[in-house]
């Protein structure tokens, strides 16, 4: 997984990883996120919760949330990160994660009659790799010109 994230992220590039990064002690994530590119964000998950966000910072994630609301240029709109995949107020998209288990699976759902499209991006449904956001906004696009067609 560290030689598959190596490979797609540059380190200059931003991460936000949506949940659920380790069991293990400080030394070890440190360890473990100073061998992965990028700037980490760490959007908590359940399993992340068991350390502070000061834990968390100090092992070498740049911020820890609960959620975030961000604005990606190449989609267009607002996108709302959390690690659970749930409702929100506002139609667009949702990146999440915590839905395991499921190689293979379709990484995207969307609600017509809200709006809203969530993108899972569990390792296990990107064959244990991050999903880039080129990726997430060539299923989004796919998903929207699906709905537009007659």
């Amino acid at each position: 997984m560290m030689r598959r994230w190596n490979n797609l992220v540059r380190p200059e590039d931003t991460v936000y990883y949506i949940g659920d990064f380790a069991f293990a002690t400080k030394d070890r994530i440190r360890e473990l996120l100073g061998y992965l590119n990028g700037t980490k964000h760490l959007i908590r998950g359940n399993h992340d919760r068991h350390h502070s966000d000061a834990f968390w910072r100090s092992a070498g994630f740049a911020t820890v949330q609960e959620h975030l609301r961000h604005v990606f240029p190449e989609l267009g709109t607002g996108v709302y990160m959390c690690h659970y995949p749930e409702f929100w107020q506002h139609s667009g998209v949702q990146i999440h994660g915590h839905v395991h288990n499921n190689q293979g699976m379709n990484p995207l759902k969307a609600y017509k009659t809200s709006g809203q499209i969530q993108v899972n991006v569990a390792v296990e449904v990107w064959a244990y790799a991050p999903a880039s956001i080129t990726e997430i906004v060539a299923l989004v696009d796919k998903q929207l010109a699906e709905e537009c067609e007659p």
